[in-house]
């Protein structure tokens, strides 16, 4: 598995919980779906932030600072979403989050797979770790 496939699965993740949120109308299953949805995105940021933004920051520094940018817009958005999870603002935030991990996909991740084969392997293994630290933290608070 290399780095990309962990934080793809986890953009995958979000996308479907966005999904499930866009068709749901009961607005306790959507208050829920909020709450997870904004637990699995702080969870996402975490992963990139402490370890794969470091990682690639020095063959891409804009596009990591870009994505950082967008990471301190999603959290504005997200607080207002989950107070208020309306259509408007479940849509919003989700053209946001899908604008960055398009983004992400086209200039991070094309730049962590031309690393060298030892740094992309252990980016992989790090990010691996790191990615189920924090989801088994997270499975705790659900």
């Amino acid at each position: 598995m290399n780095a990309t496939d962990v934080l793809e699965r986890q953009q995958h993740g979000v996308l479907s919980l966005f999904d499930e949120l866009e068709i749901t109308d009961d607005a306790l299953q959507r208050t829920r779906l909020m709450g997870l949805l904004a637990l699995r995105l702080k969870t996402h940021a975490a992963v990139k932030e402490d370890v794969f933004y470091p990682a690639v920051r020095e063959r891409e520094p804009g596009g990591v600072d870009e994505a950082l940018a967008a990471h301190r817009a999603i959290d504005l958005l997200l607080d207002e979403a989950v107070g208020t999870p309306t259509d408007a603002n479940v849509k919003v935030l989700r053209g946001v989050v899908e604008q960055l991990f398009g983004e992400e996909r086209a200039r991070l991740f094309t730049t962590a797979e031309r690393l060298d084969e030892s740094a992309r392997h252990t980016l992989a293994e790090h990010l691996g770790r790191y990615a189920h630290a924090v989801e088994a933290s997270e499975a705790g608070e659900l």
